[in-house]
């Protein structure tokens, strides 16, 4: 999966809770390792086989932030 920012619904990355964000990713079916950089806002997700963008962008949405997909 590439990378991509995660923003808190209100104040940006400053309010990232990586423990939720990475709880609620790594429950998703085939994800064996979830990282998030406080400072940057900045999710890895590590799977199995590639993830569906629209159901990593729910799942984080569900855990209150939004997916900001990164331009390669």
């Amino acid at each position: 999966m590439r990378p991509h920012l995660i923003s808190g619904t209100k104040n940006g990355p400053a309010l990232l809770k990586p423990r939720t964000v990475t709880a609620a990713l790594g429950a998703l079916q085939g994800v064996s390792n979830v990282t998030a950089d406080l400072p940057t806002g900045q999710v890895t997700v590590i799977s199995a086989s590639p993830l569906p963008v629209g159901q990593v962008a729910a799942t984080v949405r569900k855990a209150g932030y939004e997916l900001i997909p990164l331009r390669s």
